[in-house]
């Protein structure tokens, strides 16, 4: 999956400065209804043109007690998003890759939660 993070993504009042994503939250939400719920999923978070290495750890979310059937990852520093290979000015963004078997899962949602900071050019 692709995730763009073009101005939109911010609040208008960023849009002419300069963003840093210091931290981005991950929550996978899960189908209550389905028979088999997973206690993790493995993901990859890169930039488009600079995929991990091949055996990079990948990055774990867990089962969240405080949330039942959500699954959740903190990525504190993630890679700098990147622009999209053969694609001029396009929108920076990033690959979140599921390295898990989702064929028994029911995804019902994900949402990717980001702090910032923001300084003029």
């Amino acid at each position: 999956m692709q995730i763009s993070l073009n101005s939109e993504r911010f609040q208008f009042q960023f849009r002419n400065q300069t963003i840093k994503i210091t931290k981005a939250d991950l929550f996978v939400i899960l189908d209550p209804a389905s028979p088999t719920s997973p206690a993790s999923l493995n993901f990859q978070l890169y930039a488009p043109a600079s995929p991990p290495a091949s055996g990079a750890a990948p990055l774990v979310a867990n089962q969240n007690p405080s949330l039942p059937g959500t699954l959740t990852l903190s990525i504190l520093n993630p890679p700098a998003p990147g622009p999209v290979p053969n694609v001029t000015g396009g929108p920076k963004c990033w690959v979140l890759q599921c390295l898990s078997d989702l064929s028994q899962v029911k995804l019902v949602d994900i949402m990717l939660i980001c702090e910032f900071s923001a300084s003029i050019m």
